[in-house]
């Protein structure tokens, strides 16, 4: 006859209940510690380098957190964790699908807020995607005055004037900044720069197994600019392994109050697998992105 296990009361004065139920948690704590232990290094090891780079360490502590809840639990679909002031929602995926960036977009809360910028992540596995969305107002799209020496590394390797760097710069966000490596700025100081000729310019550098395209827009419709270009991307059969969104305010100067700020500059910059796909040229992107903005 089989009996029901019982744990036993608070109450019981048996030495031998007490030592079974501590050893027992010691065992159950002993696994877990393993187990997270384990996983943790998994994650951390397997996230890229350009995270660590993008994403302030105290919002990393807070992403790794959901990771390991989801892979503790199994979670299968996407995770969306809010911060606490309301100003970041970051979407934890245990897949990794063709369209799945289109798709979260489509589905992200807050609809009427600002978009003010994004940090798309997959796993170097490609078992699980980060995905980190910022929100504010217009007065979060200042960056106030930019370091002078990062301001001098960008004219020298760019070749454009000081004072043309310093107010692109200053169009920032501040938590974009924070990674000073002018390299990574450089190309978006020309896509910038070239919507001077044109409200849309793509460019794209193609390697053998990823495609960099950069997506340059004039806009007031951040979110639809951005969700508009994954579904185009989404269409051409592409993975999007990684992903940065930066809207930088135009025509203003960078200190001008935000009631006249309206058009922006959207600055997209994907990085492809080109697995399943091939890779569409750059007239193809800008025909059928401009129609899907009409």
């Amino acid at each position: 006859m089989n009996q029901e296990f019982r744990l036993p009361r608070e109450s019981s004065n048996s030495d031998d209940d007490r030592r079974r139920i501590v050893d027992l948690i010691e065992e159950i704590r002993a696994d877990i510690d393993f187990e997270l232990d384990d996983a943790v290094t998994s994650i951390v090891r397997d996230l890229p380098a350009e995270y660590f780079q993008r994403i302030l360490h105290e919002d990393q502590v807070i992403h790794l957190k959901g990771l390991l809840a989801s892979r503790i639990c199994q979670f299968t679909g996407e995770l969306f964790l809010h911060s606490s002031d309301g100003n970041q929602i970051a979407v934890l995926g245990r897949s990794n699908y063709t369209g799945q960036l289109a798709k979260i977009l489509s589905e992200l809360p807050g609809k009427e807020t600002l978009l003010v910028g994004a940090n798309i992540f997959t796993s170097q596995s490609h078992d699980f995607i980060l995905d980190v969305f910022e929100f504010g107002d217009e007065e979060s799209l200042s960056a106030g005055r930019p370091d002078p020496e990062m301001v001098e590394r960008l004219a020298t390797s760019s070749g454009a004037d000081t004072g043309q760097v310093s107010d692109f710069l200053s169009r920032f966000r501040p938590s974009t900044l924070l990674n000073g490596n002018t390299d990574k700025f450089a190309p978006l100081l020309d896509a910038y720069q070239s919507l001077a000729n044109n409200p849309i310019n793509i460019s794209i550098d193609d390697t053998p197994d990823v495609a960099n395209v950069l997506v340059a827009v004039d806009s007031t419709t951040e979110r639809k600019t951005f969700e508009a270009t994954a579904a185009l991307i989404s269409g051409y059969g592409l993975d999007i392994q990684q992903a940065q969104l930066e809207i930088l305010r135009k025509d203003v100067a960078a200190d001008s109050p935000a009631g006249t700020r309206s058009e922006k500059s959207i600055l997209m910059k994907f990085a492809l697998s080109k697995t399943h796909a091939q890779l569409p040229p750059a007239n193809t992107w800008q025909t059928d992105l401009e129609q899907k903005l009409r």
